[in-house]
């Protein structure tokens, strides 16, 4: 474990995280970094990084190398984007586990249905080989989401499943000043599969991204957390308001 909080860091070290094979737990919360360098974002063995109350821009594009992230917190920094291209933040989620691997395992289950408001569409359907797939445009003013009893609910513990994917299963980005059009992308890519708790803001959940939270919540989906940030610098509190 490495734990660097609150010692007004303003950089971290460019090169050589690659090198730290068995590091698992980084705290570097309460700095003052602005950027994280990509060779950190090579640390394939972290599962836990806390990167909270800094001053980050901007995240690498290449996620990739986290591969056994379970617990990333990046809440309250200066994040206008976050990187969701298919090496980014899309690629830590765990994968939706098939039905030969949990038929009659498990008492989770969502319910299928169709929501029509906004002007935003995005669809997700699981397919039979227990993979996801996701369509959005800007086009018709629909939204439908399919959930079955092959995704592991959001509420289970957090340790490694028997599979042993250590995948992501929460993200907090409460306080950052991102963009409406990045968080209804973040809500489309990572929102439907119902595997990453993804904590979010009241003043983040605006416009097309509130819609999007509320057509999820409605379709029984419990990955979206909404809370609310009060007061600004070291006396702010971060509260999640409910379930959802």
């Amino acid at each position: 474990m490495l734990s660097l909080h609150g010692n007004q860091l303003q950089q971290i070290p460019q090169y050589g995280w690659e090198r730290l094979h068995s590091l698992k737990e980084v705290t570097l919360q309460g700095n003052c970094l602005t950027q994280i360098p990509e060779s950190f974002a090579q640390l394939g063995a972290i599962t836990e990084l806390s990167l909270a109350d800094n001053q980050i821009t901007a995240l690498p594009d290449n996620l990739s190398g986290w591969s056994n992230l379970q617990k990333f917190h990046c809440y309250s920094n200066k994040l206008t984007q976050l990187p969701l291209g298919p090496s980014g933040l899309p690629a830590l989620l765990p994968a939706v586990p098939s039905t030969s691997s949990i038929n009659g395992n498990s008492n989770c289950s969502h319910s299928s249905g169709t929501h029509s408001r906004g002007t935003y569409s995005s669809s997700s359907t699981a397919t039979t080989s227990g993979e996801w797939q996701y369509a959005t445009s800007n086009g018709d003013s629909s939204y439908s989401t399919a959930f079955n009893k092959n995704i592991r609910s959001v509420d289970l513990d957090e340790s490694n499943d028997s599979s042993g994917r250590g995948k992501l299963v929460s993200l907090w980005l409460e306080g950052n000043p991102l963009t409406e059009a990045c968080v209804a992308e973040l809500m489309s890519k990572m929102g439907p599969a119902g595997t990453t708790r993804i904590g979010l803001d009241e003043r983040q959940l605006i416009g097309v991204a509130a819609k999007q939270y509320e057509q999820l919540k409605v379709a029984g989906n419990k990955s979206l957390r909404r809370g609310v940030i009060k007061g600004e610098g070291p006396g702010y509190l971060k509260l999640q308001l409910g379930p959802t």
